[in-house]
């Protein structure tokens, strides 16, 4: 088995080429196929050569009569970029049996194929399909199922009487209608009694082509005469001539083999009005001499009316019954059924079909009803069956099967229009039936339509202190019936605390009162009605956000101010997270993120006034998360307002300045020059009347009426003075400390 080749469950796939099967052929549990990507489709690249599923050798020499059946769902494209074949190896080289090209191929269903491969046995008998594919469009390809090797030996006579309008020397015409072509071996043929050539042009599983030739027909009729090997009938096959000498038609009576009739017993019982029905095979004559006779013991029946003659079926009206069996005999091909077989029951007064009332519940999605009673009719067609839903919404439609009998009705139904609809759940099923034109009578409940709940998932987010878990789904009941809504959480289960539907489509479920655990939670929602106990997600327990304290004081002077906050659980998708800042007071204006991890905010302040000095709390807000917000609020910075002075110039170089002089009146005094590297600068003493000191060995900055001077950080050890609010504002100089930046502030 190449590349590409597999055996498994057929799957279905759309491909641009035909399509992939969703089931197999035969109705077994396993659903196995052989196929080329089942469930999918070939790729569009060129594959590397022919591909090939080939069977084991085999030893076949002397198996008198070898044929291949199998079917085939196949889409291939067209050569030269793709070709489909099936080969039979025949003892020295690869003969041919099919392919594609230089055509596409597709199967739009299961086809079922035969072959004879009685010229091809040898002892090491192989076959083998292939396929090969150069950059071809994605085809869906071989999928192959019930594949059969085997042998026939049998052989049955077939006679047709054909009328020709013309003069003949070939004649093509094809038998159909057969249950099982098993071979097509012809081992004999006559024309008019003469042995004469005939050949098989094609079989299926349904059909044979066969093909006189080197005739000499003049017009007229003719007796054809056919030896077929193998086959297998139920009753007899119809022809359909193909083409004459020149494509004329050629017009064929009645055909069939030469088999006696045969009757099936049916022992129902019909009321005289019946339309009956003699059932069986071989009823048609090769020669139109198809003839029956119906009897009754104690009356002289008359057949009023032939309405259908058939292979496997008659059908008439019938005078002058009386009540007990009707019996048949046919005669057809030279034969007859034999005994007379009993047709029907006759039943002068014809009981009224009663129909067993029933409660049982019936789900909402079963294909199959069973409705029990007595007087129906064997033949399913003969009970016209009309179901109801009590409060009025609209019934599926139940068609009897085959199984059914004159007790029960097997139906097969139709989808219930639920939503459509909207029956409530238990809605009683009313039905009654009609049997050769006598009803049951008013309508009887056959059961009450149960509507399982269904769950749908979803993956909410919540916190784990969340109160409600909301369930959404369809058919939850609005009628009062009782639920168990049962959760399922890190590896246990509990039934809700309470729960409130409130509609079809959704249920809120309040759980325990324990905390749930982080990850998925699970429910079923199950009735006293019928279960629906798949287990289906409905949330997914996460934490809440969380902030890290931080009092912090900050000075601002400025309105937009960025901060930083710590903490945990934050959602990284735009516009999922917020933050709301609060003062001891009031809300403070919004803080707008720029940067967001899963434990870090980067936000900035906006719009600050003086009304928020002081702290600010912060409170996190996940939106898609339920009960996703942090609390209670934490403080994260604490503001200082101030107003800014200008800057002084920048001392040069030098030793540690002197004691400023005083100001004029009302000035503040500047921070002190700059001292030279390693030496630390002196205490300066208060400015009388507001003065600047001036450094000797720095360049002193004279500070001007109420603004504060800011000395720069020169090379070496700088000295720090500050100047405090005297009466007419007296500035005092500290120490400056070594290796720091001097910085005079006024404070007002």
């Amino acid at each position: 088995m190449d590349g590409g080749w597999q055996i498994g469950p057929a799957a279905a796939a759309s491909c641009a080429v035909g399509n992939d099967p969703a089931l197999d052929v035969t109705p077994t549990d396993d659903n196995l196929i052989a196929g080329v990507i089942i469930g999918g489709c070939t790729p569009d690249q060129a594959v590397n050569g022919w591909r090939y599923l080939t069977s084991g050798p085999l030893t076949l020499q002397n198996v008198p009569n070898l044929l291949l059946d199998f079917y085939q769902f196949l889409g291939s494209d067209y050569d030269p970029s793709m070709a489909s074949t099936l080969e039979v190896w025949d003892g020295n080289q690869w003969i041919t049996l099919f392919t594609t090209a230089p055509f596409n191929f597709i199967d739009i269903s299961w086809s079922p194929v035969l072959y004879n491969l009685s010229p091809y046995k040898n002892g090491e008998f192989r076959l083998r399909w292939g396929y090969m594919a150069s950059g071809a469009r994605r085809a869906s390809q071989w999928n192959l199922d019930d594949v059969l090797l085997y042998s026939v030996e049998d052989a049955t006579e077939f006679r047709y009487n054909v009328e020709v309008s013309l003069g003949y020397e070939m004649l093509t015409f094809t038998v159909d209608a057969l249950t099982n072509v098993s071979d097509t071996d012809i081992l004999i043929a006559f024309v008019n009694g003469a042995e004469t050539n005939a050949s098989v042009l094609a079989v299926t599983r349904k059909a044979v082509v066969i093909g006189f030739n080197n005739l000499s027909l003049t017009a007229g009729n003719h007796e054809l005469s056919i030896f077929l090997r193998g086959l297998q009938w139920i009753g007899a096959p119809s022809v359909s001539v193909v083409t004459g000498r020149q494509g004329e038609p050629v017009e064929m009576t009645t055909i069939g083999p030469v088999r006696p009739p045969i009757i099936t017993p049916n022992y129902a019982h019909y009321p005289p009005y019946a339309i009956f029905t003699i059932s069986g095979f071989n009823f048609m004559s090769p020669f139109g001499q198809t003839v029956f006779n119906i009897t009754q013991p104690g009356s002289s029946v008359v057949v009023t009316a032939v309405l259908d003659m058939a292979m496997l079926e008659i059908s008439f009206l019938a005078a002058n019954l009386t009540s007990g069996p009707l019996y048949a005999v046919v005669s057809a091909n030279g034969f007859t059924s034999g005994p007379p077989t009993q047709i029907a029951t006759i039943d002068l007064d014809f009981r009224a079909p009663v129909i067993t009332p029933s409660t049982a519940k019936l789900s909402a999605y079963e294909t199959t009803f069973i409705i029990s009673g007595q007087y129906f009719s064997p033949t399913p067609q003969y009970n016209l069956l009309t179901l109801y839903l009590a409060n009025g919404a609209p019934a599926a439609t139940c068609t009897p099967q085959s199984s059914t009998n004159e007790t029960r009705i097997v139906c097969e139904l139709t989808p219930w229009d639920i939503e459509a609809g909207n029956p409530a759940n238990l809605t009683a099923i009313l039905a009654n039936v009609t049997v050769f034109g006598v009803t049951s009578g008013a309508p009887v409940q056959v059961g009450r339509l149960a509507i399982p709940p269904i769950v749908n998932k979803t993956t909410t987010k919540m916190v784990p202190t969340w109160p409600t878990i909301m369930i959404q789904g369809l058919f939850f009941p609005m009628d009062g019936t009782p639920l168990t809504v049962r959760l399922y959480n890190n590896g246990s289960s509990f039934v809700c605390a309470s729960y409130t539907v409130v509609s079809p489509r959704l249920l809120n479920c309040t759980p325990p009162a324990h905390r749930l655990a982080l990850g998925p939670v699970l429910a079923t929602v199950q009735s006293d009605v019928i279960s629906y106990d798949a287990a289906v997600q409905v949330a997914t327990i996460v934490n809440a956000p969380i902030v890290t304290q931080d009092v912090t004081v900050t000075k601002i002077n400025d309105p937009e101010v960025p901060l930083v906050i710590y903490g945990g659980f934050y959602s990284t998708v735009p516009g999922d997270t917020v933050v709301h800042l609060r003062s001891s007071s009031h809300t403070a204006p919004p803080c707008v993120i720029t940067d967001i991890t899963t434990t870090r905010i980067n936000c900035t302040m906006r719009g600050l006034t003086e009304s928020e000095l002081g702290p600010l709390f912060a409170v996190i807000e996940v939106l898609s998360v339920l009960g996703g917000i942090s609390d209670p609020p934490v403080p994260v910075i604490v503001l200082q307002y101030v107003t800014s002075g200008t800057s002084g110039s920048t001392g040069s170089t030098g030793s540690t300045g002197s004691l400023g002089s005083t100001g004029s009146s009302g000035s503040s005094g500047t921070t002190g020059s700059v001292g030279s590297t390693g030496s630390s600068g002196s205490t300066g003493s208060s400015g009388s009347t507001g003065t600047s000191s001036t450094g000797t060995t720095g360049t002193t900055s004279t500070g001007t009426t109420g603004t504060t001077s800011t000395g720069t950080t020169s090379t070496g050890t700088t000295s720090t003075g500050t100047t405090s609010t005297g009466t007419t504002s007296t500035g005092t100089t500290s120490t400056g400390t070594t290796g720091t930046t001097s910085t005079g502030t006024t404070s007002t």
